[in-house]
């Protein structure tokens, strides 16, 4: 079971996508669950098993808040975070781009 990120074109399908696996959530959440300086990502991350959206309006706050994230944690974080982390931001550049909304879906 995977919270999956996806962007979906016009008709539902998807165009980029990235799931995030409950270890790697649990990580996260230890790391931004009692600070003030992820607000977005504890609010699209706040349930992993249900659904969220981030808008259009969201989007550069949100990638400002996974850089700090990644800024700040790169040295203690495993290999699979690094690796989220990247497509993740990719995810979000592409959605920018083209002017797309992110869908979190929890299995």
């Amino acid at each position: 079971m995977a919270l999956d990120i996806v962007v979906n074109d016009s008709h539902g399908k998807i165009e980029k996508s990235i799931s995030l696996y409950i270890d790697d959530y649990d990580f996260i959440m230890d790391k931004i669950e009692h600070s003030n300086i992820f607000p977005l990502l504890k609010k699209i991350f706040s349930d992993y098993y249900g659904d969220g959206e981030v808008y259009l309006n969201e989007l550069e706050c949100l990638k400002k808040e996974v850089l700090i994230f990644d800024e700040k944690f790169r040295s203690v974080y495993p290999k699979t975070i690094s690796d989220f982390i990247a497509i993740f931001l990719s995810i979000i550049d592409y959605a920018v781009t083209n002017r797309k909304t992110i869908q979190l879906i929890g299995d």
